[in-house]
């Protein structure tokens, strides 16, 4: 099987892909104009707060710090200020989603693949915090794999 079609988990843990960085902001809706807004970094205030930014209305926040991050499984949301997340659409009667570009690559990488990987860590073993590890069955499932395609493609066209 060609590497090309392979996907070997790279053990990226939830809270890692949730928390937004400069260059991957996580994406969310707009609580003001309803539009493409932002959740970046706020290293000002402190090291784990973050601020909110919409480009179109001007609506800016920001976050004390505290995080949420087991509540993305009913209502999909950012993980600091809790607004619905711009990159969700229904698929086969689930939400599917992505926080940021970054994850959505990484979903669109995992549903392509005919082989999937995990590799043991060497230092800690086997883990099941990956994100990958914690996808539903609905989407993992090779029966399902050209709607999750339809879907992640809807996802990509909002970017």
């Amino acid at each position: 099987m060609s590497d090309s079609n392979r996907f070997t988990d790279p053990r990226t843990h939830r809270y890692t892909i949730a928390t937004p960085t400069r260059e991957n902001p996580v994406l969310v809706v707009c609580p003001k104009c309803e539009e493409q807004a932002y959740v970046l970094p706020d290293p000002k205030k402190s090291e784990r707060s973050a601020k909110l930014v919409c480009h179109k209305c001007g609506y800016s926040d920001r976050s004390d710090g505290s995080i949420q991050v087991y509540k993305w499984h009913d209502n999909p949301a950012d993980s600091y200020f809790e607004c619905d997340l711009w990159l969700q659409t229904n698929c086969l009667g689930y939400t599917l989603w992505a926080f940021s570009e970054k994850h959505l690559t990484l979903l669109e990488e995992y549903i392509e693949a005919g082989l999937r990987e995990r590799t043991k860590d060497p230092e800690i073993g086997w883990r099941n915090a990956s994100i990958f590890s914690r996808l539903p069955k609905w989407m993992t499932s090779s029966s399902n794999r050209n709607e999750v395609r339809k879907g992640l493609q809807k996802l990509r066209d909002r970017l």
